[in-house]
């Protein structure tokens, strides 16, 4: 199932590949690393995180909503910084509302004052 799942499915689907990279290396280390996402339970590490900031989807699938905020509620309360919540987005931020997602990140790594003592904001998605 492994070779399969590689072999076909990965193969087929990327299809860019930076220049002076070797595709079968490459695509290889995206597999990997889509298992090794695949195996991490956030959940069980939560309590470790540090200096969480979060961005979610406000029209995802409600099931990982529920997920995302479940994550959020287990972040210790000091370590947590903001929850962005994005409206009109469905799921993926940085093609859905790439400015807003941007500017977000943007003042996160600006150290915004305002984002910085765990608040929740509701985001307009353009």
């Amino acid at each position: 199932f492994y070779n399969y799942f590689y072999e076909n499915f990965l193969n087929l689907r990327v299809a860019k590949i930076p220049a002076g990279v070797d595709a079968k290396l490459y695509k290889k280390s995206i597999f990997q690393l889509v298992r090794a996402v695949r195996n991490f339970d956030l959940k069980a590490e939560v309590a470790k995180l540090k200096n969480v900031h979060l961005v979610i989807a406000d029209e995802d699938d409600s099931r990982l909503k529920v997920d995302q905020l479940k994550v959020w509620s287990l972040v210790p309360t000091r370590e947590r910084r903001s929850l962005a919540t994005v409206t009109g987005v469905v799921h993926a931020l940085p093609d859905e509302a790439p400015h807003t997602t941007a500017e977000w990140i943007e003042n996160v790594a600006r150290d915004a004052r305002d984002l910085q003592n765990g608040e929740e904001y509701l985001v307009e998605g353009r």
